[in-house]
């Protein structure tokens, strides 16, 4: 998770309560209780106010010559967002 101290990359957003439950839910094994632990987590994010950015701004990224000149990048394929490079369309 990004969310705590130890974390290899981190936004900044360091809270001792998120600390404690992240670290928490990391280590649950039970699907169940791991949802539960989640939802928890994603509603003090919300009433906390704690938003963090997806993109990487004025990032500039290796994708390579053999990426297609006529692919547009759609939403879940916006190359700055952390999941987008498994859908740059090659030629």
């Amino acid at each position: 998770s990004n969310y705590v101290k130890k974390s290899t990359f981190s936004y900044g957003t360091e809270h001792p309560w998120m600390e404690e439950h992240i670290s928490a839910a990391l280590l649950q094994v039970d699907p169940a209780k791991l949802a539960a632990q989640t939802v928890e987590i994603y509603d003090w994010m919300y009433d906390n106010v704690m938003a963090f950015a997806l993109y990487n701004h004025d990032g500039v990224w290796p994708i390579g010559a053999r990426l297609d000149p006529d692919w547009t990048p759609f939403g879940f394929s916006e190359v700055r967002t952390p999941t987008g490079f498994e859908y740059i369309k090659h030629r």
